[in-house]
């Protein structure tokens, strides 16, 4: 789900958090959790790294991206506040609730300068599988982005999920993907002024209609065959000029790389 980007700007950015659902329910309407606005079915060999993030119910709510067989990268406001035994993740189906390899989380880790309350800066989290993933066809890592990689605005770069389809309750049945040109900072900033604050640890893409919504959140960026975002927040689902904010990997891959002792 695309999150909040925080209680000041609760009423104008809709949230994409199972979690912020919950603790603004009192004060703000809300949308339940579930496929990307604009796009087009697909199998997920087109997209072998992108995993379903489901509750112990298999109640799909979340994407996200697998790094190594035993880490998937996800948003942290997907995940925070819950415990390893209450998530699972499913790879390699094009079907949210079924098929492919289903997985234990044994361990969350979320980064220790995230917080839900205030900018959503930082919005990553890692889930270790227990037992690792099988790699083949349908089931692979995506290589992360770093500052050595320059990416410029225009570019289209490709996102997946299995959320909203029709802004705001409309769900499909399986895998969509679609294609997102990058949107530069400075423009993507000032759509949001005075809401919400994008930082040096987050890029912009959309803003064309083909779009993220609730329940792809987690979900990765991917641009040239490089893992470079994380679906994080944004205004809405699909609008023309309404960009969908994502969680640079490139500004985190070293904390990535600490946390996992991937090589």
């Amino acid at each position: 789900m695309r999150m909040r980007p925080g209680f000041s700007i609760c009423p104008l950015v809709r949230c994409r958090l199972l979690m912020c659902m919950v603790i603004c329910r009192a004060l703000f309407p809300v949308i339940a959790s579930s496929e990307i606005v604009g796009g087009s079915l697909a199998k997920i060999s087109s997209m072998p790294f992108l995993v379903s993030v489901s509750n112990s119910k298999a109640q799909h709510f979340c994407g996200g991206a697998i790094i190594s067989p035993s880490w998937v990268v996800t948003a942290a406001h997907c995940v925070v506040g819950k415990s390893a035994g209450e998530i699972f993740v499913r790879a390699g189906s094009q079907y949210k609730g079924r098929g492919g390899q289903l997985r234990n989380v044994s361990s969350i880790v979320v980064h220790e300068e995230f917080d839900v309350f205030t900018a959503n800066d930082r919005d990553i989290a890692l889930l270790e599988l227990e037992p690792p993933l099988e790699l083949g066809d349908n089931v692979h890592s995506v290589p992360m982005a770093d500052s050595r990689d320059h990416f410029g605005t225009g570019e289209m770069c490709l996102i997946g999920g299995w959320g909203v389809i029709e802004y705001p309750k409309k769900y499909g049945r399986g895998l969509r993907i679609a294609m997102v040109p990058l949107v530069g900072k400075d423009v993507c900033q000032q759509s949001y002024d005075p809401d919400a604050i994008v930082t040096d640890a987050m890029l912009c893409a959309g803003g064309t209609g083909p779009d993220a919504c609730q329940g792809d959140s987690g979900g990765p960026l991917v641009c040239r065959g490089k893992f470079v975002g994380i679906v994080s927040w944004g205004r809405g689902c699909g609008a023309k000029g309404d960009y969908g904010v994502y969680t640079s990997i490139a500004a985190l891959k070293v904390w990535i790389l600490f946390q996992t002792g991937i090589i």
